[in-house]
């Protein structure tokens, strides 16, 4: 099961352990990689309930707020502390995704918010959204969707929780590199990046900032700077880190590595990374998937796309 939802997981809960510490020593490295037991979060929990409220949007690209909405408030309800699997199906019958692992605060309050109909604001540009739009690439690749139309869901589910408008660019901007790698097998990061800034300016605007941030990154000498500056917290810092932990490493573990040895958000920037470098052809090691906490779950999720 070497795909993208495993690239993700196995980066995300690689720097569970990590978030919130400053100068990550080896020792505290080598102990997160090598637990016994690998702990997603809930960037991967949350990535796994937008694709399956994609896997029901099929080709009525209308329901995708809808089937988003849905898929997000069922995974609010297993964040509570009175709810269990008993019964259920869909993603709610696994127990690994009840498991509360410090979700963000933002998506919490607004879903909190839209389950009892009070209009969600804030001002938010957290990666609590990038982190998690991977399966729209998916679905849109499975269903032939045309990349302007998944630019422009990426950017709705992003306003569903975080009303910042880079979040909304960072996720279609995200959202356009998986296309484009995809799409072009021969394309370097670089290419997928540029081409997916340029395309999805095109259709919702990409502000300036997050175009010279993420293409600042392919200098080797930016991104070891940005590692020391930069926490990750918002969507573009993460997305930016997120690159050039993939643009400047040759295999998926010191990708997830770079990633997650960072004064911040690890978890999230791991997540993001880990996806990407799958999506680069890299490959998570067997006995990694393992030890995921969550396989059973990701499994399920995955045979949609």
């Amino acid at each position: 099961m070497n795909n993208i939802f495993a690239g993700i997981a196995v980066g995300d809960a690689i720097g569970v352990p990590l978030e919130f510490n400053r100068n990550i020593t080896e020792a505290q490295y080598c102990q997160s990689r090598d637990a016994k037991v690998l702990t997603i979060s809930d960037d991967t929990q949350m990535t796994l309930f937008c694709a399956e409220a994609m896997s029901k949007v099929g080709v009525n690209v209308g329901s995708a707020k809808k089937c988003l909405t849905k898929g997000y408030t069922d995974w609010f309800l297993t964040q509570m502390d009175d709810t269990n699997c008993t019964g259920k199906t869909g993603l709610l019958q696994f127990d690994s995704l009840y498991r509360r692992v410090a979700p963000g605060i933002t998506c919490m309050t607004s879903l909190f918010e839209l389950i009892h109909g009070v209009p969600v604001k804030n001002d938010s540009k957290g990666c609590g959204t990038v982190m998690r739009c991977a399966p729209i690439a998916a679905w849109a690749l499975k269903n032939n969707i045309a990349p302007e139309l998944a630019y422009k869901i990426a950017k709705i589910d992003a306003e569903l929780t975080h009303k910042h408008p880079y979040t909304g660019q960072c996720s279609a901007v995200l959202v356009g590199i998986y296309l484009n790698i995809a799409a072009d097998p021969d394309f370097d990061l670089y290419q997928a990046v540029m081409l997916a800034i340029s395309y999805v300016g095109e259709v919702i605007h990409v502000d300036e900032s997050i175009s010279t941030l993420l293409l600042s990154v392919f200098s080797e000498e930016t991104h070891r700077a940005n590692r020391k500056m930069l926490g990750g917290w918002v969507a573009e810092e993460a997305l930016a880190l997120a690159i050039g932990a993939v643009a400047h490493n040759q295999d998926y573990l010191t990708v997830i590595k770079d990633a997650v040895m960072i004064d911040g958000d690890s978890d999230s920037v791991g997540s993001i990374a880990g996806g990407l470098a799958v999506a680069m052809g890299m490959i998570v090691p067997e006995s990694y998937l393992e030890r995921l906490d969550a396989l059973d779950a990701i499994a399920f999720a995955s045979s949609w796309f």
